[in-house]
């Protein structure tokens, strides 16, 4: 499954999966089918760095996300991290419902 490390805030999970996500649209469900699953345990925002957390804050998709964490479709909200210190700590200050990160070099 993955490795797991937790701080204060976040809880750091490592995941192996044979499916992706993407920046939009949550329907697409990281490619489950819904009619197979009615939910996505963790939905991650993939990739972010400067110009996909722009486009996240854009086009509200934070708020896309709570409308799918409130009625059941995803049960972890995350993100991937690809970037700079500085939008790292303005992803992860300007939004409190993260439930996880991934951090790639």
């Amino acid at each position: 499954m993955g490795t797991a490390l937790s701080t204060s805030k976040f809880r750091f999970i490592e995941i192996s999966t044979p499916y992706k996500s993407a920046v939009f649209p949550l329907s697409r469900s990281c490619g489950v089918s819904a009619k197979t699953t009615p939910s996505v345990t963790f939905y991650l925002f993939h990739g972010l760095r400067k110009e996909r957390w722009a486009v996240v804050k854009e086009h509200n998709l934070l708020r896309e996300a709570e409308k799918a964490l409130a009625d059941g479709r995803i049960r972890h909200l995350g993100f991937s991290f690809h970037g700079e210190f500085k939008v790292f700590k303005d992803v992860t200050d300007s939004y409190n419902g993260w439930t996880f990160c991934r951090i790639q070099n």
